[in-house]
């Protein structure tokens, strides 16, 4: 034991740096991670801001069940209301609109997971029993992690193709005052989803 000490005590600069490293490789991913998230939120909330796109983000709603759906961005277009998803997977990712499982390939190793366009899907359903006769429909976008080498399925955007991905939604078209009036009124039934007063029981 005294030899330790006197061991630690001698070599106190090589083990305070060896504890500084392994800190660093412990908290500098995520850190470079929230950057780069919250780098894509502003781009994604500048694009919607270009079009004049009202839009709000981190949201809940009820579901009609006693519970919430959650929905990461709502965006009022001329085709009605969307309900864009966020998903912030890396590597390539395979996948397609009919298979309940997509697979997300890091360093040679497959992980799969659920088709997020079923997940989307079922916010819609949500959505549009809330806006009744309004149109509702969504789209699912990966970040720039992420990449498809055999192309995105349709309902699916990256954060390169987004802005185009849109356009046709508002190219040469206004908003009816229809929409204008649900929206207005789906807004106000919204919940902060990051409230930390609110239960954030999974949806589906």
């Amino acid at each position: 034991m005294i030899e330790f000490q006197i061991w630690l005590e001698e070599n106190w600069m090589w083990w305070a740096g060896g504890i500084t490293l392994l800190v660093l490789l412990a908290v500098v991913p995520e850190l470079i991670r929230r950057f780069r998230r919250d780098a894509e939120q502003r781009r994604i909330a500048q694009i919607f801001k270009e079009r004049g796109a009202p839009f709000v983000k981190d949201v809940a709603f009820p579901d009609g069940m006693d519970g919430l759906v959650f929905v990461d961005y709502l965006v009022l277009t001329p085709d009605g209301i969307l309900v864009m998803d966020l998903q912030d997977y890396n590597g390539f990712i395979f996948g397609a609109a009919n298979i309940d499982h997509w697979t997300q390939m890091v360093r040679r190793r497959g992980y799969k997971f659920e088709n997020p366009l079923h997940q989307n899907s079922w916010r819609v359903q949500s959505i549009k029993a809330l806006t009744k006769d309004s149109p509702a429909f969504g789209r699912v976008l990966f970040s720039n992690s992420s990449q498809f080498p055999k192309g995105m399925p349709e309902g699916v955007s990256h954060m390169t193709t987004l802005a185009a991905d849109l356009a046709p939604m508002f190219d040469n078209k206004s908003i009816s005052d229809v929409l204008k009036t649900t929206w207005d009124a789906l807004i106000v039934t919204a919940v902060d989803s990051k409230s930390p007063q609110l239960n954030k029981s999974k949806d589906h």
